[in-house]
């Protein structure tokens, strides 16, 4: 069956055209625990490419990692548990045998688990945070999110290490999901991820020094996008990817993938619309190189199934200013 369109932003409706001059800070030191940012460099998006097929077909909720030998493997939902796949160009994965995590019957809130993201620590090994669910159904107040954690040797066996925010009691009124990770270039690790809590005005942080305790927790500035990704580029740029799903709580965006950029990592701005399409969620990203990022994103219409896809971008970063 034949895909439905999809269409990209762009000058005029050339889907390889996109020329969105936007203005990021460069961070130059951390100071008493905060990035702090002297400078900016202009970041211009070139171009936005649909790469053609599925990369897995009968998954969501994708997240990307680039392993240290060259290929990606793409950690997923399918089937009730956080499955993975792996490639060699990051756009032909193999799937790998067994699950990564699966649910825990006997606590209440890992009856359901998906959404992963992974994290490398300084000793080899490398950290997985998930949602875990109840089984209600539907949104904030119909059911309770809470992020966890399991740790592994090689990214594929995973020893679960328990809650890492209680979304019961953080703030975040029950509804802690969708999470991704990033380790900072101080050490930290921060947590994006989607809140229960709609006074924040936005999708919400939290940041750890050992990546078990977190706490800080702050809004970042964008009302009604969901799903944060963030990719950070060796000058401290930090790229955001985010989804729109439903039109009545961001009223000015249309539905689809969203690029923002920011110098801190709290304040982003210079949307970039990469997909305008309805049924799309929860992007991902990987640097292909200096220039070139390739985002991963869900796919779900119904009658048909699920399906992760990707798109690539290339940018440029040029003009520095004092």
């Amino acid at each position: 069956m034949a895909k439905p369109p999809i269409r990209y932003a762009g000058i005029g409706n050339d889907p390889v055209a996109i020329a969105i001059l936007i203005t990021v800070g460069l961070a130059t030191a951390v100071c008493g625990g905060v990035l702090s940012f002297a400078r900016t460099q202009e970041f211009q998006v070139l171009s936005v490419t649909e790469d053609p097929g599925s990369r897995v077909l009968g998954g969501s909720v994708p997240f990307i990692m680039k392993l240290r030998d060259g290929r990606f493997r793409l950690y997923y939902c399918a089937k009730g548990a956080i499955r993975s796949a792996v490639s060699r160009d990051g756009l032909r994965f193999t799937q790998e045998a067994g699950i990564r995590i699966g649910p825990t019957p006997s606590n209440e809130f890992e009856r359901i688990v998906c959404d992963p993201t992974v994290v490398r620590l300084s000793d080899g090994k490398v950290r997985m945070y998930y949602k875990g669910a109840d089984t209600g159904q539907g949104g904030p107040g119909y059911a309770v999110h809470k992020i966890f954690s399991a740790v592994s040797l090689d990214g594929l066996k995973f020893k679960k290490e328990g809650l890492r925010i209680n979304s019961e009691t953080s703030g975040d009124q029950g509804w802690a999901s969708v999470p991704d990770a990033i380790a900072l270039p101080d050490g930290r690790v921060r947590i994006y991820y989607a809140t229960g809590d709609f006074s924040a005005g936005g999708p919400m942080t939290m940041t750890s020094a050992d990546g078990l305790k977190f706490k800080d927790r702050r809004a970042i500035n964008l009302e009604g996008v969901v799903d944060p990704a963030i990719v950070l580029l060796p000058d401290r740029t930090f790229i955001l990817l985010a989804a729109v799903i439903d039109e009545r709580f961001s009223p000015s965006r249309r539905k689809g993938i969203y690029l923002f950029t920011s110098g801190d990592g709290f304040h982003f701005e210079n949307e970039t619309q990469l997909v305008e399409a309805s049924g799309v969620f929860d992007p991902t990203g990987a640097l292909l190189g200096a220039d070139t990022l390739r985002v991963y994103y869900g796919y779900a219409l119904p009658p048909g199934p699920p399906e992760i896809r990707s798109l690539t971008v290339k940018f440029s970063r040029t003009g520095r200013r004092p």
